[in-house]
């Protein structure tokens, strides 16, 4: 590789010294072509032995990547100084000829090498690939979904959560929560720093599947809007619970089912590699010249390992404006970050990060609630 990486660069910064006869330029331009097969010869083994063993995915994969840009920079290079050569007539003889002929045998180890590099690529980013799902579906810390107080929870490591969204209208100490109906109820509320909560679209059958939206100040009220022995969790609550679940917490946070589908743009395989410089010489006949080919769908379920059973409830705006069901679901917290915000945390159809956000105290989100 070294051996490449330097010759590459002399090969760069090399150019016909004026004042040289035709005969010390054909010399030269023989001695840099004998010099690149060998590259190509070297290269070719070294590729050969590396896509078999398939060892230090990571790094082969950025061997692979720079060795196939390399090449074809120097090809670009070297086709330059050839049509400048002829341009000004400085190489015209039968000598040029076999010259010809070994640059196109050049060209043709090129295209096999960048084939060749391509299809090994696609191969390590699926071993790839299996190799993080591997590692996604598991959990460090014990799991266990239990009864406690006649309410499903699940023990995580050390912490208790609610298995479900919380869905009261009273207060711990028995007083009602008032219903936000409409628009104008849940802005006033929220205007006013008064608790309150609706179901989704105020449709009650939304309440069964994803429970209540509540604004921040039902979740802060005193009177307490957990049930005896739970408490709303704090944003570093949060924040351990997505450290014990590890790599991608989202998908083991999302239920099986309820999410959206999301589309993914798919890259051209075949000019995804190549250079500007070859791109503008060569015409891509999959995708016309736009990197793109059409697109994949992904199923934005998550595997629940959690056994949380996370759903996409939507959310509501202080405006009082219904959104992203099926698309997102926000929990609130009690840590505060001003007088007007404090910090949540969302799950996305089309990811699998489990962030701490902040928002507006006057939203309407769902509340899951921890144990004492």
């Amino acid at each position: 590789m070294k051996f490449f990486v330097v010759l590459f660069f002399s090969f760069l910064f090399t150019n016909f010294t004026i004042g040289q006869s035709k005969k010390e330029q054909i010399e030269s331009l023989s001695k840099q072509i004998d010099s690149l097969i060998l590259v190509i010869k070297n290269e070719k083994k070294i590729h050969e032995e590396t896509t078999t063993k398939l060892e230090g995915i990571d790094s082969v994969n950025i061997f692979l990547k720079s060795s196939n840009d390399s090449l074809q920079k120097i090809f670009g290079i070297f086709n330059s100084k050839l049509e400048k050569c002829e341009s000004e007539n400085i190489i015209k003889d039968e000598e040029l000829n076999s010259k010809q002929q070994l640059i196109s045998k050049f060209k043709a180890e090129i295209k096999t090498k960048s084939d060749s590099l391509i299809l090994t690529k696609l191969e390590l980013e699926k071993l790839k690939s299996s190799s993080k799902s591997s590692i996604s579906n598991t959990i460090s810390v014990s799991v266990k979904e239990i009864q406690v107080d006649g309410v499903n929870a699940v023990r995580i490591g050390s912490q208790t959560w609610m298995a479900q969204n919380l869905n009261l209208n009273k207060f711990r100490n028995g007083d009602v929560i008032p219903e936000a109906k409409t628009e104008e109820d849940w802005k006033n509320a929220g205007k006013n720093k008064q608790p309150a909560w609706c179901y989704y679209e105020n449709n009650k059958n939304n309440g069964s599947t994803y429970g209540k939206l509540y604004n921040w100040y039902a979740v802060n009220d005193p009177r307490g809007l957990a049930p005896l022995g739970w408490h709303i969790p704090t944003d570093n609550e949060w924040t351990f619970l997505k450290n014990q679940l590890g790599e991608d917490p989202g998908n083991k946070l999302k239920s099986k089912n309820g999410w959206s589908n999301w589309e993914e743009e798919l890259v051209c395989q075949k000019c995804e590699n190549w250079t500007p410089e070859f791109q503008k010489k060569t015409s891509c006949s999959v995708c016309k010249d736009t990197k793109k080919n059409g697109k994949k769908t992904h199923s934005g379920n998550g595997s629940n390992l959690s056994f949380l059973s996370g759903l996409p409830g939507g959310y509501r705006y202080f405006n009082g404006f219904f959104v992203s069901i099926g698309l997102y679901g926000y929990w609130w917290s009690v840590s505060e970050i001003s007088a007007d915000h404090a910090y949540s945390r969302f799950l996305t159809n089309s990811g699998n990060g489990f962030n701490s956000t902040s928002n507006s105290k006057e939203k309407g989100f769902s509340v899951r609630c921890i144990k004492d």
